[in-house]
């Protein structure tokens, strides 16, 4: 029945012509879609009957039941042997089971029970743990008390403390004795003992603050004593032992038959190499060891300040008190301050003398032994700066104040350099081995700190500013009168051309802006020409360059001024630029005005305005200003400036042989930085220097030019020559044209060695010059050959009207010879002048060959050329040269 379903099913589906696919292709739909997680019937039903009936899905639903109870009776089936021998090999299991679970559950109850017994032990055994920690820790705070107690009693018997008594303690040692007056001690032996037992009665001192803690803050039941009280004890310990400490440092350092001398005499502070190395020996009468031990137990007390005082007190005021006076200071003139190295030296002599092996010993116990083990260690004592460096500088303030007063720069500057020098020269007082470490460390105390403050160093800047501002301000002042192109109002018309020379060195000197407040340096006087100074040519340059070189010079320069210095040194050469350039502004704007004023009064090219525009010393002052500013922004000048400023910078005292490779490699580094900073800021303000160059040259190149167009006005001259005069033809160039470059040659001996290497590029300056002239030239030989073709004109047209001929005839109907007119000779005149020039132009400006290397003078050739046809006549006797015939022939 299901088949003969499952074949109708099959006949209708493929009478329909659906074309619906199942997966295994029995149905029509697809078995898949019962395995979704999640399945919609509705949805399954409808997209079945897209492809058949609703009878046909019934019948194959069918079939699809029946298909999957078969695969399960066949899987029960495969499987159903293993399941009954699995059922087989389990019977009995149970009953196995039941016989082992009696004696594991008595097992489990006696591990219960045991471990409940080793916790109730363990409780008590930690019980009775801490009852005896308890009792070993009292035990160690009485055994600690009591260690104490008799360790005090004996340190107070050793020191006569009233009230002491023995401790008891058996291990130690002389406790029924009591310290001697450290007066009696005269053996150096016994010195030193004494004082290694105040040493070890300090450290026993500390040790008893650190055990303070074991006493109650308040009375206990076994009227134990508290720590306030064992404080108070403690304090009175303290106080006689450094009353102690302090009799024995003053034995120690000033024993009775060791002399200190208070005053040093004049030829002391020139003190040899040989003498200074015997002044630093070891005394043979200062007991070293003692000191060692004293020192150490100041500084194991923490009262290392007790030591500097006394030290200070004992050594350094008496010295200071008879040496630290304002008459040495004078040194024979007051005010001067010349008496200070004096007043340093000596000081150096005394401490080399009397305090060098403290100081030594004293460095070698600053740390304690629990400090130094420290990662920063704190100093404990400090003897170079506390006993010998401030009292010095109290003394400095209180009794000689004046060498701080800024009155006058040179002073003030001598006096801090020779300070600077004086603080060094302490540093070195305890050896090499230490002293760039303590030269830090004295660099850093709080008296320097104040020593430094006490500088006024801005007043020291505004004097050393005025000083070198009305200097160069003078300078610049006086340097402008020259420099400027003054019209000579010889002929009663040039007055208005420009400004009165008053009115020019006036503005000039307002036009000269005061430098920037600023440090600065006075103008050096007396100053050794170096290499740079020795090219100048004109005397600014020179002022304006020892100015430059004197704010890096020893007496002037100061570490602390470094960076305002540079920016003081790049504002004077930003100023002086500034200054060169309103000069050649005034310089452009006179020749411009004149050259204006002069083509306005239809003088003609270079009139009386031009002949009279320049001096001959303003020509010297620009060619001498260009070169020097030329020499000014070179390689040359910058490398020496820079080495001055870098040798400045770099001017310290020889580094120590202790500097590490790190702090060495450091400096090198700085100073590398602060070249390459000088280098560029130089470079970028001597840059602009190039430029005025250039102007400077302009206006050398507009005065040779004017001067040689004042000549061309002849050429309007050779028309007065010819014209009705009835003079015979010319044969030669007129007497001016030789004159026309000599503006050229007078000028060359002066730039001689002056010229900078872009003015000799080529085609040079002097070609530059002559096509300059030879356009002046051109345009006065075309106005004058336009006035003679005029004139021609006018005679022709005159003839024309009067009736007569232009020119008779002579036997056999020929016109006769006739002379050359005057416009003829003129124009004969012009060729000849022009071809003349040539050779001028050879010798004045080494051209070989006019004609070939200037543009203008073929253009000159040319506008005269068409006189070249009157060179066959009979009375005409000229011969044109080979090469001026070529260009005519070509």
């Amino acid at each position: 029945m299901a088949s003969s379903h499952l074949s109708s099913a099959s006949l209708a589906m493929t009478s329909s012509g659906s074309n619906y696919s199942s997966s295994s292709g029995k149905y029509c739909f697809d078995s898949r879609d019962f395995e979704a997680s999640e399945f919609d019937a509705a949805s399954f039903v409808t997209a079945a009957k897209e492809v058949s009936s609703l009878e046909v899905l019934r019948d194959h639903l069918r079939c699809y039941q029946m298909d999957l109870r078969e695969e399960l009776y066949q899987v029960i089936n495969r499987d159903l042997a293993d399941y009954l021998n699995l059922s087989s090999q389990l019977s009995g299991v149970e009953a196995e089971v039941l016989e082992i679970r009696a004696p594991l559950e008595e097992m489990a109850t006696h591990v219960h029970e045991t471990r409940d017994f080793a916790a109730s032990k363990r409780q008590a055994l930690l019980a009775q743990l801490r009852q005896r920690g308890v009792l070993q820790s009292r035990k160690a705070t009485l055994v600690k008390r009591v260690r104490f107690l008799n360790t005090l009693a004996d340190v107070e018997m050793l020191l006569g403390v009233p009230g002491a008594r023995s401790g008891g303690n058996p291990g130690a040692t002389n406790t029924n004795t009591t310290l001697r007056d450290v007066g009696e001690a005269v053996d150096v032996a016994q010195l030193t003992k004494h004082c290694e037992v105040l040493e070890r009665l300090s450290q026993a001192w500390i040790t008893l603050i650190m055990d303070l803690h074991c006493f109650p803050d308040t009375e206990e039941e076994d009227d134990m004593p508290t720590a306030s009280s064992m404080g108070l004890r403690l304090l009175r310990v303290e106080k006689s032992l450094l009353k102690h400490l302090a009799a024995t440092l003053r034995t120690v350092i000033c024993p009775e038959n060791l002399t200190i001398s208070l005053s040093c005499p004049a030829e002391s502070t020139q003190v040899g190499k040989d003498d200074k190395e015997e002044s630093q020996q070891v005394s043979p009468k200062m007991n070293i060891d003692g000191l060692r031990h004293c020192l150490r137990a100041f500084v194991v007390l923490g009262r290392g300040d007790e030591a500097e005082k006394q030290t200070s007190r004992l050594l350094m005021l008496p010295f200071i008190d008879l040496n630290f006076t304002q008459g040495r200071l004078d040194g024979g003139f007051r005010g001067s301050c010349s008496g200070l190295a004096s007043i340093y030296a000596a000081c150096i002599i005394h401490v080399q003398q009397n305090l060098r092996q403290i100081l030594v010993v004293g460095e070698e116990c600053a740390f304690s032994s629990s400090a130094s083990s420290s990662a920063s260690p704190k100093r404990g004592l400090d003897l170079l700066c506390n006993s010998v460096w401030r009292p010095i500088y109290q003394a400095l303030c209180a009794r000689l104040g004046s060498i701080f007063a800024p009155g006058i720069a040179s002073i003030l500057h001598a006096n801090y350099v020779t300070s600077m020098a004086f603080l060094h020269d302490l540093a070195t007082l305890t050896g090499s081995q230490c002293t760039a470490a303590l030269h830090a460390h004295l660099q850093a105390h709080t008296i320097t700190k104040e020593f430094y403050s006490r500088w006024n160093l801005p007043v020291y800047f505004h004097l050393r500013f005025s000083e070198v501002s009305s200097s160069i301000d003078r300078a610049l002042a006086e340097a402008a009168g020259g420099l400027l192109l003054v019209p000579a109002d010889e002929t009663g018309t040039g007055g208005n051309l420009t400004a009165s020379p008053t009115t020019v060195i006036g503005a000039a000197r307002k036009a000269t802006r005061t430098l920037p407040e600023a440090i600065v340096t006075p103008f050096p006087k007396n100053r050794k020409e170096d290499a740079i100074s020795a090219q100048f040519h004109h005397p600014i340059f020179v002022t304006v360059w020892h100015a430059l070189l004197g704010l890096w010079e020893p007496d002037v320069f100061l570490p602390l001024l470094t960076t305002r210095l540079f920016k003081l040194t790049l504002q004077i050469v930003g100023r002086f630029n500034l200054w060169l350039e309103e000069m050649f502004d005034i310089v452009e704007q006179q020749q411009t005005t004149g050259a204006a004023a002069g083509g306005s009064r239809k003088e003609g090219l270079g009139g009386n305005e031009l002949r009279h525009f320049v001096r001959a010393d303003t020509r010297d002052d620009i060619v001498n200003v260009s070169w020097d500013a030329w020499l000014f922004c070179q390689e040359a000048a910058r490398e020496q400036l820079e080495r001055q400023i870098v040798h400045a910078v770099r001017r310290q005292r020889p580094s120590t042989v202790t500097e590490g490779a790190e702090k060495g490699a450091a400096a090198a580094a700085t100073a590398s930085d602060v070249q390459v900073i000088v280098r560029e800021g130089l470079a970028e303000a001597l840059k602009p220097f190039e430029g005025l160059v250039r102007r400077g040259w302009q206006a050398i190149h507009f005065h040779v030019v004017a001067q040689c167009v004042t000549v061309l006005e002849a050429v309007r001259g050779i028309t007065a020559t010819y014209r009705m005069t009835n003079k015979r033809a010319p044969e030669w160039a007129s007497p001016y044209v030789s004159k026309i470059l000599d503006p050229l040659r007078a000028v060359e001996p002066d730039v001689a060695g002056k010229i900078p290497p872009y003015a000799l590029e080529p085609p040079g300056w002097k070609v530059e010059v002559l096509e300059a002239v030879l356009s002046h030239y051109l345009e006065a030989t075309r106005e004058l050959l336009n006035s003679v073709e005029q004139m021609e004109d006018a005679l022709k047209k005159r003839k024309q009207r009067t009736g007569k001929p232009l020119g008779a005839t002579g036997e056999g109907g020929e016109r006769p010879v006739r002379a050359l007119s005057d416009s003829e000779k003129i124009k004969l005149q012009l060729l000849l002048d022009v071809v003349a020039f040539a050779e001028e132009m050879r010798q004045a400006a080494a051209v070989d060959d006019p004609i070939t290397s200037c543009g203008c003078y073929v253009q000159l050739l040319q506008t005269v050329g068409a006189a070249r046809h009157f060179l066959g006549r009979d009375d005409v006797k000229v011969t044109l040269p080979a090469a001026v015939q070529a260009f005519f022939a070509s």
